[in-house]
């Protein structure tokens, strides 16, 4: 693992990062013949360029991804740092999350302002590829192609990650605020507005043959339909409280810090939780119990 600090926040980035996101580059390497680079070179196998082009393909396309997911993390951290927390970011598979290690539940104004900072901070980072794709006629064209990228997937990902579905930042804008407006009520609004945008988006996606989309969002209707049954059935989940225990819990697992992990988790336990997770907690308990 890769461990460093930047605005005294520490940040710690798994194998799996890298190593996924190059994976997904390698996969959606262009292979159709086009005027630009990469795709003039790699549209053909047999060129001496082709090998040099594919690494440096690859290359740029992780080090986009680590570069937008790192400064999309930063934007919660910093917001988390102003209101007097001690934020510490993962970076993880294509993603990465952050946690405020706040000491008790965080104020729902503040909640909303944390999470909206990620989106926020990428969408600022497009637009500095929009204006570094404009400034790059002269530049190679491998630049070009990286202030492309750096603008297209944070403008993209940015406006995704606001819609009020699943994990997503804007799932839990939605929920703070519904639930601050309404109580109980609000957050089954919450969970039937995230159900209906996601059934939206994968008719969308099967119109437009996005298998992919059409996957990650199916995983988002089955928990929308999970907690809109566990409402109905009297088990509303402290939502705010619980998440923070486990992501806390499963923080200083990660730092190995055995023993409060296993009090923070354990508390957690004594609250009326959806079984999922409860189920989380008695997994991580579990692998704290292997450690040790």
């Amino acid at each position: 693992m890769l461990k460093f600090q930047l605005f005294r926040i520490p940040i710690v980035v798994h194998p799996s990062h890298l190593l996924v996101s190059g994976l997904f580059a390698f996969a959606f390497l262009p292979k159709s013949p086009g005027p630009g680079w990469p795709e003039r070179v790699l549209s053909h196998p047999g060129t001496p360029e082709y090998f040099g082009t594919m690494a440096a393909c690859v290359l740029a396309w992780v080090g986009v991804v680590f570069v937008s997911v790192l400064v999309h993390e930063l934007g919660h951290a910093l917001v988390a740092r102003a209101f007097g927390y001690s934020p510490s970011i993962q970076l993880v598979w294509l993603g990465g999350a952050t946690n405020p290690n706040a000491t008790s539940p965080i104020p729902w104004l503040r909640d909303v302002a944390f999470t909206l900072a990620g989106p926020s901070a990428g969408l600022a980072l497009s637009m500095l590829g929009l204006v570094g794709l404009n400034l790059a006629g002269d530049l190679p064209d491998a630049a070009s192609y990286v202030f492309r990228f750096l603008f297209e997937a944070n403008l993209l990902w940015s406006l995704f990650n606001l819609l009020p579905v699943g994990p997503l930042d804007g799932a839990r804008i939605a929920n703070t605020v519904l639930v601050r407006a309404f109580g109980k009520p609000g957050f089954l609004a919450a969970q039937a507005l995230g159900l209906a945008v996601a059934l939206g988006v994968i008719i969308l996606a099967i119109v437009s043959r996005w298998i992919l989309v059409v996957i990650f969002m199916s995983s988002y209707v089955v928990r929308s339909i999970t907690l809109i049954a566990a409402y109905f059935r009297g088990e509303l989940p402290a939502v705010g409280q619980s998440d923070l225990a486990l992501t806390r819990a499963s923080a200083l697992f990660r730092e190995r810090k055995l023993d409060e992990a296993a009090a923070v988790a354990a508390a957690a336990l004594e609250e009326d939780l959806l079984p999922a997770t409860r189920g989380r907690l008695h997994h991580l308990l579990g692998w704290i119990d292997l450690k040790r």
